[in-house]
Parts: structure tokens; sequence; C-alpha cells
């Protein structure tokens, strides 16, 4: 039924498409057209070679944004890779371009180029921030890394793909935005976002994409807290009332309340499918939550799952019959002396459920085509153990 109604609006923004199908930009971003232009897709260029990144300074780190002042936005996907044994960061770009060939591809390509600065806010051209808060030779805390395109705007249809690794034991919290590029109707890419072996927290935002979210194995329900603190809120002990110490692990007493946390949004009105993979030994709180208006269960409706290898013994799942697209779990939780809805949390909102189309490359570009025909059902939620190999 999802696709039932994908298939109706997409006819009716095939007609409205008629003579724009196949538009390319021009290299200067005022937005020339063709209809003979196609997608180009570069290769993998490393962007920033292994720079020291230090795990004592470096507390937060966001890649990507929304698009600001017609620049600024990388509208690709965004991959993160907790797996440099070392404290060193490595950016990887690949841009891509609408273009009649391949040598106004290469010239568009020539025009996208890294930024990474110190930034609490807007960004603006490389030529006007302050070279001291420079992050391409050596991370700083609160660095930024989005698309620069040097031109008069960014071209509606160019645009990059991030790949990020970063240190494995860094534990503190990573910022992602992505967003998508539905200009050429016949081929729509999607702000995909993948993170592997997260052991700190996360904020991640995107439109109709894909989001999957490895957490590492080793993750603790405060990972900014010493190992020692966190036997000691496990051990924890309060008074009885009577003389004695009773057990009270995870009370508020205890030295470890800074919890760490997963966040993925799916902004209004769109719809993503998301996917987190969380061991299962770890006290979690977590809610996953579809919020499209109108679902029913008889009807057009997302659902949320939780993996049985997840909530086992220990776990607490509440999922109405009447609202499948909905879940609360409580996983490993320490007892009354703790705070309940506390732990590590992990928070799932989709604001759409529909049928989206999608391209993975320019291999899935058809300009004979009259619709995208490569689609999926997105806005469906899923927590499991395991499940994930990224």
């Amino acid at each position: 039924m999802i696709h039932a109604r994908l298939a109706a609006s997409l006819a009716l923004l095939s007609s409205l498409a008629v003579g724009c199908t196949g538009n390319g930009d021009d290299s200067d971003g005022t937005g020339g057209t063709d209809g003979d232009a196609k997608p180009f897709q570069g290769e993998w260029e490393v962007v920033v070679p292994d720079v020291p990144f230090p795990l004592d300074t470096v507390k937060t780190i966001t890649i990507g944004r929304k698009e600001y002042m017609e620049n600024f936005a990388n509208r690709g996907d965004v991959e993160v890779y907790f797996d440099n044994p070392t404290e060193t960061i490595k950016i990887e770009m690949r841009k891509y371009s609408f273009q009649l060939n391949q040598g106004e591809a290469d010239e568009a390509f020539g025009r996208i180029h890294l930024w990474a600065y110190v930034s609490s806010g807007n960004p603006d051209q490389p030529s006007k921030m302050d070279p001291a808060d420079d992050c391409s030779a050596s991370w700083q805390d609160g660095c930024s890394v989005y698309v620069w395109y040097d031109g008069q705007s960014q071209p509606a249809r160019t645009g990059a793909d991030f790949r990020v690794h970063l240190p494995a034991a860094y534990r503190q919290k990573i910022s992602i935005q992505t967003e998508d590029n539905i200009t050429e109707f016949l081929y729509p890419i999607r702000g995909d976002i993948t993170v592997s072996n997260l052991c700190g927290s996360g904020d991640f935002k995107l439109s109709s994409g894909v989001a999957k979210v490895h957490l590492c194995r080793e993750l603790t329900p405060g990972p900014t807290c010493s190992a020692e603190d966190i036997a000691a809120c496990e051990t924890w002990q309060e008074d009885d009332g009577m003389g004695g110490m009773k057990p009270a692990p995870w009370a508020k007493t205890c030295p470890c309340s800074d919890f760490g946390s997963v966040k993925i949004t799916a902004l209004d009105p769109y719809a993503a499918n998301m996917t987190v993979d969380a061991p299962s030994t770890v006290w979690t709180h977590a809610v996953l939550d579809n919020q499209r208006s109108g679902q029913t269960v008889a009807g057009d409706h997302c659902t949320a799952t939780v993996d049985p290898n997840t909530c086992g013994a220990g776990c607490t799942l509440s999922q109405s019959p009447e609202t499948p697209w909905k879940a609360t779990v409580d996983l490993n939780f320490p007892g009354p002396s703790a705070t309940m809805g506390a732990g590590y949390s992990i928070n799932m909102v989709s604001s759409g459920c529909e049928a989206v189309p999608y391209v993975d490359g320019p291999s899935d570009f058809d300009p004979n085509a009259s619709m995208q025909e490569k689609q999926e059902d997105r806005g469906n939620l899923t927590l499991c153990t395991g499940c994930l190999t990224l």
C-alpha cells in the first residue's frame, strides 16, 4: 500500500518533470541545464591524512550539515569508523556532480574542497576563517567537517560523500547531519549515515536515507566515566537506615552520572530506515518512534522491531499491537536504587513512513525512464544485537 501511494505521487511528479529530466548544472552554480547531462562520481581521495587527534582535548566533532548560503552542503553519505589504533583522524572524500561530460565533471570536482575548522556557528569561506582554527593539520576540540564549493554558489546537483576514521578509544560525542539531493528527478541521492564501533555518544540527523549505527561491544552506560567509577557504581552501597549498608547499584550518589546516548532523527517530514546494533549486556533505555500520523495496523504503517537477541532475560519491552511503529525497551535495569529511564540511551525517531525512491550510484541512472524504479519502504526502526556487519 505504501508503494501504491508512491507510484501515484511519482506519476504526478513525472508529468511535471517533462523537459526537466536529466538537467545538469553549469560550473559557476548559476543553474544552467541540458537534457543530456548525467551523473558523475569521483574516486575516494584522502583529504586529511592521519593527523593528530588528541583524546585528552577533543570532546566533540561534527561532520556534515544542511546547506548554508547556497554552499557547505555535502548532500551525500557520511561513514564513520572508529578503527584507528592511534590518536589520529583520517578523512576521505568522494565527489559527485551532474554534468554533460567528464571534463565538466572534473572542473566541478576541482571546486569542491574539504572545510575543516573549529566552529560554533555558521561557516564562512576559508579565506575569512582564522588560521588558528584550521583543523586540517592538527585536530582541535569543536572541529567541524563540511563541503566547501569554490564558486558563486554550490550547484544543486553537486556534493560529496565523507568517510572518516577515528581513534577506537574515542569516548566523547560525534554529531552527523546529512540531507538528500533530489533535484534530479531520476537520480534521487539519499544521504545515508553509517557508524561502526561507536563507544561514545552520537547525535545523527538525516532526511530519507538509511542510518546504521553499530555500538562497540565494550560499551558502558557512562562512556566518559573511568573504569573505576563504573565498577564503583555497579557495586555501590548505601545506608540501610539500621546501621548497616545495602546494595544500591547505580544510585544517584555513585560517581558516574554522565550517561551516553545515541539519537537518530529523520527530520520532519522525512522517512528514514534506522538500525542500531547494541550489545545486550549493557544497562540501556531505548525508544523507537515513528511519528507519522494516520498509520493503522490494517493499512499503511511502519514497524519498530526489537531483536529477541537483544531483548531476552533482563529486558522489558513495551509495545502495543495497536501501534507496532512504537516501542520502548529497558534492558538490564540495575534495580530500584537506579533511575528508571537512565543508563545508555538509544532514541530513534522517524517523522515519516513511506516508500522512497533512491539510487546507489551512476549505474542506476536511466535518462529514458519515466521514474526511478528503485525504491524501498522507509520509516522502519530496528534495535538488534549482532545484525550489522560494517
